[in-house]
């Protein structure tokens, strides 16, 4: 006969009395649901928390630097001043069809959303994790002009956090189109144009009020990377991207007429506008606008007509 082990189990299936208290117990139902429901409690409580003590100021409170414009007496531009070349424009003086580029490319459920995208946040959110960072964004316009005006570019999860907060926050205070008008007037568009009235000139020689469905495209497709998509850098990368935002305006029916071409860009701006005779006499207006009682940061960001 062989010995029988102390831990060997009876042959009918009991359990020993000495066996009893090494049995692995099973984790309750009622437990797998209080550690999966704990973090999601948590993100809400911390959601809320945020909700009440970020606050949001009035965007007309935030001032935006925009370039002082120097022209001749026929109405000529002579030269510009400012560290930001900014002017703003309502949303009246922005073409529809420009306005539709921005959305085919940046956000086409804008007009529908609270000013987030909860489904684009939670598969942002599943990559962060997975990539142990805030490495993908899920911004939507709204959140894009939070980031621009109020926060800084650190990618952390509190400022993301913010960032969601005041985008909702500003969608419940503000019409889409107050909201969008901010935008177009705040975001980079590259070649060291602030806000799309400047870009419009700088890119194409004409107020914004006047892009094509085809030069919106254009503008719309350098808001990812303005560098990288500049068509003087990298032509065929631009026009990849300028091929998504017209496919973009075509699946939501935002594209009237004939199939749109890629337009004629201008090349980009010369480096030092202030050189030469044009530069002295530009530099002769500043130092006369600040001897007239005009602050120097009003003359470089105050948006003045002279």
């Amino acid at each position: 006969m062989h010995p029988v082990s102390p831990d060997a189990a009876p042959a009918d299936g009991s359990v020993l009395p000495e066996q009893r208290g090494r049995r692995l117990r099973r984790p309750s139902r009622r437990v797998l649901a209080a550690a999966l429901l704990a973090p999601v409690a948590l993100l809400v409580v911390a959601g809320g928390i945020a909700f009440a003590s970020v606050d949001v100021p009035r965007p007309e409170s935030i001032a935006n630097p925009q370039v002082t414009v120097i022209t001749y007496s026929d109405g000529q531009e002579l030269g510009r001043i400012g560290a930001q070349n900014r002017i703003e424009v309502p949303l009246s003086r922005i073409s529809e069809p420009a306005r539709r580029a921005i959305l085919a490319a940046e956000n086409r459920d804008y007009y529908s959303e609270p000013g987030i995208s909860p489904r684009g946040i939670v598969r942002a959110a599943w990559a962060n994790l997975r990539g142990g960072g805030v490495k993908q964004g899920a911004s939507t316009i709204t959140q894009q002009y939070a980031k621009n005006a109020y926060l800084s570019q650190e990618r952390t999860w509190s400022r993301k956090l913010k960032e969601v907060v005041i985008a909702v926050k500003l969608d419940r205070d503000h019409s889409k189109d107050e909201v969008l008008e901010l935008y177009l007037n705040t975001v980079y568009f590259g070649r060291g144009a602030y806000g799309i009235e400047v870009a419009a000139q700088t890119w194409f020689g004409k107020p914004a009020a006047e892009l094509s469905a085809a030069e919106g495209a254009v503008l719309a497709s350098v808001l990812r990377s303005p560098a990288a998509y500049d068509p003087a850098t990298d032509p065929e990368r631009a026009r990849e991207r300028w091929d998504y935002v017209i496919r973009g305006m075509q699946d939501e029916g935002w594209l009237e007429g004939e199939q749109p071409t890629y337009p004629e860009v201008l090349p980009p701006p010369a480096g030092d506008r202030l050189a030469g005779p044009q530069g002295y006499l530009v530099r002769q207006v500043q130092d006369e606008l600040e001897r007239l009682g005009f602050s120097e940061a009003r003359v470089r960001s105050g948006g003045l007509r002279v």
